[in-house]
Formats: C-alpha cells, sequence, structure tokens
C-alpha cells in the first residue's frame, strides 16, 4: 500500500511539472498587464490559496478521523478471541494479528514472511494440503479443523475458516524510474484464514468419547450379566414375577406364565390380580403387608387361579428390590405348582385312614365272625331238625350269607390280597366282566362302548382283583344313571335313550391307561376329594361307602393310580393308570 502511494504522488509531480513547462512563454506577458489586472490575479491567486488551505484542512481532519477508525480496527483486529492470517496463494503469511502470534508462542514479525503450512502438525499435514486444494480450487468458503504445532512443538487442535480475496491484477505499468517497489510477498489472490482454538473442546470430546466406549464396554457386560441370568431365570422350573408396586407385572418368566394357561408377552403390564380370585387378593394383600415388614416371606402357600378359572396351590416366597436409594420400587415372587405334592401328601392321609379303618373293620369283624359262626351251625341244625319252615331258614341263610360277605369286604381294606398274580390281558378281562354284568345292564337299558386299543401289552395281575374293580365301577355307573340298583319301569326309555357307558383303553408311554364314562349326573366337587375314603357314600341306603376304597386298595396293590373326575356337560369318569412291567 505503502509502495502504491510513493508511486502516485511521484506521476502527480511529472505531471505538474510538464504543464508548468507548457505555460512558460506565457509568463513574459504578465509583465504586460495593467496594474489592475495585476492585482485582480493575486486576488485570485489568494483566494486559490485560502480554498486550497481549507481543502488541506478538511482533507487532514479526514485522515485523522480515517487513522483513528483504523487504530480502531486494527484493535479489534488484534485482539480478538480468535486469530485471523493472510496468506498468498503460495501459503507465505502476509499479515496476523496478536492473538495468533500469542497462541503460536512466536513474534508477529516472525510469522510475517513464513509458510503458514510450517506450523500444522505432522499428521494433519496431507488433510490441510487437500482442504486448500479444494478451497482454491472451488473458490468456495471452507471449514475444517486439524492440529496446528506450536513454536515449542506442542500441538493443539484448530478450527480453520478459509476465505478467498481477490486484490487486483499483478502485470502492473512500471513507475518509470526503474525500481521495482512492489513487495515480494505481495500477492492478488489472497486467502484470509480464522483460527479458533478447539483443543479444550476435542480433548473434551475425546475423554467424552472415551467414557462412552468405557460406558459401552460396561454396558455390554452388565447385559450379557443380565441376559445371562435372565435366560436362567427364564427356563427355571419355578415360577417367577417381578412388579411393581401397584401390582404391575414388570416381568415373568415361562413356567409362571404356562402354569398359569399364559405365554409370557401375555402378562407383561397386566396386574397380579390375573392369578388370583377376590378371596386370594386378600391373601395376597395381607403377605404383601409382611412383605413391606419384614421385608420378605418364605413357603407361604396361596391358591392360584388358572386362565381357565380352575383353582391350584401355589408354593410362593416373596422378596422385597431395593433401588441406589433404598427404595422399594419392585416385588418379586418366586412360587412352585404343589398341586403334586398336595395330591401325594392326600394320598398318604388316605393310607394311613385306609390302615386305621382297615383295623378297626378287623377288629369289628373278628367280633361279628365268632357269634356269627355259632348262629350259622344253630340254623343248621335247626334245618335238620326240621323244626323250621324250610324257606324261612333259607331266607336267614341268605342274610346271614350277606353279613358275613361284609365283614370280609371289610377284612380286606386292611389284610394283604392272597389272589395270585399272573400274566392277563386288561382288554380281555374287560370283555369277561362285562359278559357277567350283561342281563343287569340289559335289563337297565343302559348302552355301552368299547374302545380298546389293540396296542395294551399283557401285564403280570390279579384277574380276580382286577375284575373286582371293572366290576365295581360299571355297577357304581348304573346305579348313578338310575339313581337306584334296579330301576323303575319308568325310568327304563329315559336310560335306554341317555344312559351309556364308554370303556376305553391306551396305552400312554409305560403306562396302561383305562377309563370309564359315564353319561350320569357325575359327582360333586365336595366329594371327588373324598370319594376314595372308607365308608364314605352318598347311597341313601345299600351302600357302607367300601367299594371304592377296596379298589382304591387293589390299584394300589398293583402299583397304580386311580382318579375320579367330571366331564365336561354331565357324566363322571374314572380313570386306571397300571405300569407295564
Amino acid at each position: 500500500m505503502k509502495n502504491k502511494t510513493k508511486s502516485f504522488l511521484k506521476e502527480l509531480r511529472k505531471q505538474a511539472e510538464v504543464k508548468c513547462d507548457g505555460q512558460d512563454n506565457n509568463f513574459e506577458k504578465l509583465s504586460n498587464l495593467s496594474f489592475d489586472s495585476k492585482t485582480r490575479l493575486i486576488e485570485e491567486l489568494r483566494t486559490h490559496q485560502i480554498e486550497l488551505e481549507i481543502q488541506n484542512q478538511e482533507l487532514r481532519r479526514l485522515q485523522v478521523e480515517l487513522e483513528s477508525s483504523r487504530n480502531k480496527y486494527q484493535n479489534l483486529y488484534d485482539f480478538a478471541p480468535v486469530g485471523y492470517i493472510t496468506v498468498n496463494d503460495k501459503g507465505i503469511i502476509l499479515e496476523a494479528n496478536l492473538y495468533i502470534s500469542s497462541l503460536l508462542g512466536i513474534d508477529r514479525s516472525s510469522l510475517i514472511g513464513a509458510s503458514f503450512s510450517a506450523f500444522i502438525a505432522r499428521d494433519s499435514q496431507y488433510s490441510h494440503y487437500l482442504n486448500i486444494k479444494k478451497f482454491l480450487d472451488t473458490n468456495i468458503s471452507k471449514m475444517f479443523e486439524l492440529k496446528v504445532k506450536k513454536k515449542d512443538k506442542t500441538e493443539f487442535y484448530a478450527k480453520l475458516e478459509c476465505f478467498l480475496v481477490e486484490n487486483g491484477d499483478r502485470d502492473e505499468e512500471d513507475d518509470g524510474d526503474g525500481d521495482e517497489d512492489k513487495d515480494e510477498n505481495e500477492n492478488y489472490n489472497q486467502i484470509h484464514i480464522v483460527i479458533t482454538d478447539i483443543d479444550k473442546r476435542k480433548k473434551a470430546e475425546e475423554a467424552l468419547k472415551s467414557a462412552n466406549e468405557k460406558l459401552e464396554h460396561r454396558i455390554e457386560e452388565r447385559t450379557s450379566e443380565i441376559n445371562k441370568f435372565k435366560v436362567i431365570a427364564d427356563n427355571a422350573n419355578y415360577g417367577m414375577v417381578i412388579c411393581d408396586l401397584d401390582g404391575t407385572i414388570k416381568y415373568v418368566n415361562k413356567y409362571s406364565a404356562n402354569i398359569h394357561g399364559y405365554e409370557p408377552h401375555e402378562l407383561i403390564d397386566k396386574n397380579i390380580s390375573i392369578y388370583h380370585n377376590k378371596e386370594q387378593l386378600k391373601t395376597l394383600k395381607k403377605l404383601n403387608e409382611n412383605l413391606f415388614e419384614q421385608g420378605s416371606y418364605n413357603a407361604k402357600e396361596l391358591l392360584h387361579r388358572h386362565k381357565n378359572g380352575k383353582c391350584f396351590p401355589m408354593l410362593m416366597n416373596g422378596f422385597i428390590i431395593k433401588n441406589k436409594d433404598n427404595q422399594p420400587p419392585f416385588f418379586s415372587y418366586t412360587s412352585v405348582d404343589i398341586s403334586n405334592m398336595k395330591s401325594l401328601q392326600a394320598q398318604l392321609i388316605r393310607s394311613e385312614r385306609l390302615a386305621s379303618t382297615g383295623k378297626l373293620a378287623a377288629s369289628i369283624a373278628h367280633e361279628i365272625n365268632s357269634p356269627l359262626q355259632g348262629i350259622t351251625f344253630m340254623i343248621s341244625s335247626l334245618k335238620r331238625k326240621n323244626k323250621l319252615d324250610p324257606e324261612d331258614i333259607d331266607l336267614l341263610n341268605e342274610a346271614f350269607q350277606n353279613i358275613k360277605n361284609t365283614v370280609k369286604n371289610l377284612l380286606d381294606l386292611h389284610r394283604p390280597s392272597k389272589e395270585l398274580k399272573q400274566l392277563v390281558n386288561v382288554n380281555h378281562i374287560i370283555e369277561q366282566t362285562l359278559n357277567l354284568v350283561r342281563g343287569y345292564m340289559k335289563k337297565s337299558k343302559i348302552k355301552t362302548k368299547l374302545i380298546l386299543s389293540s396296542k395294551i401289552p399283557d401285564i403280570i395281575a390279579s384277574p380276580q382283583l382286577l375284575s373286582q374293580v371293572f366290576m365295581n365301577l360299571i355297577n357304581n355307573a348304573i346305579e348313578a344313571m338310575t339313581g337306584r340298583s334296579e330301576p323303575d319301569e319308568s325310568l327304563k326309555s329315559i336310560i335306554s335313550k341317555y344312559g351309556k357307558i364308554t370303556i376305553s383303553t391306551n396305552l400312554v408311554s409305560d403306562k396302561i391307561v383305562i377309563t370309564f364314562a359315564d353319561t350320569g349326573p357325575g359327582i360333586s366337587e365336595n366329594d371327588i376329594e373324598q370319594i376314595f375314603d372308607p365308608f364314605y357314600t352318598r347311597k341313601q341306603k345299600g351302600g357302607l361307602g367300601i367299594g371304592l376304597s377296596i379298589c382304591h386298595s387293589i390299584i394300589e396293590g398293583h402299583n397304580g393310580l386311580i382318579k375320579a373326575a367330571n366331564l365336561p356337560g354331565k357324566g363322571a369318569k374314572f380313570t386306571i393308570l397300571l405300569p407295564v412291567d
């Protein structure tokens, strides 16, 4: 800029000298002017002089204002919170503010004329080259980040923003004096670069990135650990439920869902009340109150409700899950179905009851048998002496024979069977038993349907005892459908239309499954649990309540199982399971 001003002043001087030379010939004419003309000329010259002085003062004032404005913007430039440099298209620094000088730790005078690339860190050199080249090719302002190197070789991250400034043509005419006054570093295509120190931000980003990576790694480890325990929980052979304080289910494993007739996804966000009826919820509420007070409970028996409405017993443990603030946001329940255990418990109680009643029956039978033998002998003696009517004696014999059979049945409750076991086929025993009662069934108008599997193998069993069980079940079914052992004629038409006994056999795994199903009124829910208990009967007359107890003892004696159930709609079903030897 200074060189341009110097050239401009020289040019003005030259033009003035040329103009003066051209007016020298007219200077002599001034001597010929009159005094008045000379006076007017002098006044005019003084006026021009004053005018020039006024213009000079105005120019000086403007120069002062310009210098003041320049100094103000120079201060803004030097003390800006970012670095400013101007480089030519070769990367040579032409201008730099004080901030960049301080940032790089080098004097401003040492920066001017230096190559800017000398301050770019080694691993950012290629990136800087590509960015500048692309910028010069496109003339579009560009922003990029790289590492800058200080005088002491330390490096920091910086953000660079480049702007292109066109200053004119390089090819100017010589000033005529032979001097080339242009600064070698002055280019007419210059690049202004704004440099912002982003080292703290980048290091914070790197620290954040490192922390995130560590956190992600830790999350992966925790997730893996959680997944491991989730797999264990999902496939546990006991139920597990986690719910919030409102009872909303947040987690449930397969066992707990399946044992209640659901899939796990069906129960998420449902209330725990789905597992219980109103009465059971009252018990659960009391357990939860204790849970808040004590923090846990163990081995509490509670009835649960299946999806189909059926209730079954479960043994439960409860725990409170606390957060870091020691607050209990969740409940955890573990539970196991104890239906089988309760069934075995009932069977054990029944067996103990049978044993005790069997002993009682044996005692009673002994007390009855002794006088009964004497009475039987006396009746035989009276019959020989013809002192009584033979028909009356036969009636007495029949009555005492019934008493004798009853005593035998009582003894069978307790003493082991002496019937010989042999290789038999269950299907044949069923058919033989039906032949014995076919006449009775025909008289009762009861239809029979047989579904006997051909895959039933022979087993070791007592044919007499199995036949006794089958006979008892058939007779019970007939009595249930007719309402009595000898049906009235008025009932026969109804029975013939609806009365039917279906007997089926099947081989399931290593068990022979035998079912007796009828179309009678079924069994009340209260009676099912006690139906095999000795002396338990609902018959109005003629029943001691020991028939099914004897059946139960016989099947147990064959290492089998007998159970009763109601059929959907109407009727009862007895199922016998016998092991295949």
